[in-house]
């Protein structure tokens, strides 16, 4: 045979072997990840990670494909740490168990179905079985299902506080406490389980998980960005059946847990520097951190003048008010209607790019969150809706921060199972248990928009010709198609942290004029 066509026989030949060779190693091969990540981590090989994990099971199936674009590049990790490659052929293994062994690092772990008899060495999980769920849609019906799921709890969690809270204002973000409890539930078996998915009112929703994978797919073509993370203290034994479906699910990829500071840090990049110093310190004997970040950022479509923006009253009750900021338009073109049942003017406030404000503003007295909680439908809200009118419209700046531990709250809410004695398996086959679940959250209301961030760790007269927001109102943030209510919340002072802030300077001052 002629020796140049030979050579190239040879090359061609070879060719395949050498490209694998290159995805499997992108290090050696000069290419590098497609996001880079904000967080840099501490060197660590790819058998450092994977003797972190436990055993994959038999019966492989194709590797899901990356987030996509708008979760966040915070969520990402080189691929070096957690390979997201497929072999060209599958791998002969041998039946394993879920003993705690370790991934050969050459081998890339198999996606699967959630909770999955052979994903977990034991047990299912109703639907998820199989492949049933593999074409779950996304329409209309079952997103908004999902939200109006994920409103009720959000209002059951809203009411518990305002029964024991201290505080003016509440600001929630359902979206994102549903998402960190859901993909608890990835971890939980039996009893467990169960109870989460009760809790969650997702017990009638087939195929949960892919609805929420098909979820922030939606929501990210919107001004919203949601960012999720696994953070894994080194040397904890965590099974890889938890990891993938958290990946697949959630877009959560692992990093090595550090400290407190490094997760602030990540909440701080994700949120775009809306929710910083998001943890005081890590709980006692953390092995494992759930974490997601919530940001949105929208103009309205009707935007505010500056110009007439000025002080005016916000009536706290029937005895005080108080001077705010108020924006003012004479001719703002707005929908609104009244509930006479509920005694309440509802209001909706559009912002460019299927986002709405809606705001809830009581005819007179208090916010009842209790009626609000049963009679709450974004549905049937939308369907009232009518046709936007010009409409003399009033409504306060706002710069609202909250920050709240939820154990107490869901404790209250019937999830104390969590943090005594939960059923965990489909983590780790060590005992583990729920330390904390926080949330912090702020949101800004200006003439040109309103900004909106949260973060989630597991460690409204009856004239109908003006609409004045000048006293406490509920409100929510809702995706305007599948109903997801991003923010919920109540202000009862525009100025309770301002206020607060003078009052702590005011004393300051004192103290230093003070003679000894």
């Amino acid at each position: 045979m002629d020796s140049p066509l030979l050579v190239v026989l040879l090359l061609c030949i070879a060719s395949p072997g050498r490209t694998e060779d290159a995805s499997l190693h992108p290090e050696t091969s000069g290419e590098h990840p497609e996001h880079t990540p904000m967080i840099p981590l501490q060197p660590s090989t790819r058998t450092e990670l994977y003797s972190t994990l436990e055993a994959p099971s038999t019966n492989p199936s194709p590797t899901d494909p990356a987030a996509p674009p708008g979760i966040g590049p915070t969520a990402d990790l080189p691929e070096d740490l957690y390979p997201q490659t497929t072999p060209t052929t599958p791998p002969t293994s041998t039946t394993t168990t879920t003993s705690e062994t370790s991934v050969p690092s050459h081998t890339p772990a198999p996606s699967r179905e959630p909770h999955s008899e052979e994903a977990q060495g034991g047990g299912s999980s109703e639907e998820e079985v199989g492949g049933e769920c593999s074409g779950a849609a996304l329409s209309p019906d079952t997103t908004r299902a999902l939200g109006g799921a994920m409103m009720k709890f959000g209002m059951e969690v809203l009411e518990t506080l305002e029964s024991k809270s201290k505080k003016r204002n509440i600001l929630l973000s359902p979206l994102s406490v549903v998402l960190g409890l859901s993909q608890l539930s990835l971890g939980a078996v039996n009893e467990t389980e169960a109870m989460l998915r009760s809790r969650l009112h997702v017990s009638e929703l087939p195929c949960h998980h892919h609805l929420f994978k098909r979820l922030r797919q939606h929501l990210s073509q919107s001004a919203l960005q949601v960012a999720t993370r696994v953070y894994l203290k080194k040397g904890f034994k965590v099974k890889e059946g938890f990891m993938k479906d958290s990946l697949q699910f959630y877009g959560s990829k692992p990093a090595l847990l550090e400290g407190v500071d490094e997760v602030n840090h990540w909440v701080e990049e994700a949120t775009k520097g809306r929710i910083k110093d998001f943890l005081s310190s890590l709980p006692e004997n953390v092995v494992l951190l759930l974490l997601n970040a919530v940001h949105f950022k929208g103009l309205w479509q009707t935007r505010f003048d500056p110009r007439f923006t000025s002080s005016d009253v916000f009536y706290l009750d029937q005895q005080s008010s108080v001077s705010v900021d108020m924006m003012q338009e004479p001719k703002y073109p707005l929908s609104l209607f009244m509930d006479d049942k509920l005694e309440v003017q509802v209001a909706r406030f559009p912002f460019k790019g299927n986002m709405s404000l809606v705001v809830v503003l009581p005819f007179s007295g208090e916010v009842n969150v209790s009626a609000l909680a049963r009679s709450l439908d974004a549905e049937q809200l939308y369907s009232h809706f009518p046709k936007e009118r010009p409409i003399q419209v009033s409504m306060p700046k706002l710069n609202v921060e909250y920050s709240q531990d939820l154990t107490d709250t869901l404790t209250s809410m019937g999830m104390g199972e969590l943090f005594s004695s939960p059923n965990l398996e489909r983590i780790s086959s060590d005992p583990l248990s729920v330390s904390s679940v926080h949330h912090k959250s702020s949101l800004e209301l200006k003439e040109e928009g309103a900004e909106a961030a949260a973060a989630t760790s597991i460690a409204i007269s009856r004239s109908m010709a003006r609409f004045d927001v000048n006293k406490p109102f509920f409100f929510t943030l809702l995706d305007d198609e599948s109903h997801v209510p991003v923010f919920l919340g109540i202000v009862r002072n525009p100025r309770a942290e301002t206020l607060s802030k003078e009052d702590k300077s005011s004393k300051m001052f004192m103290k230093e004029k003070t003679p000894k």
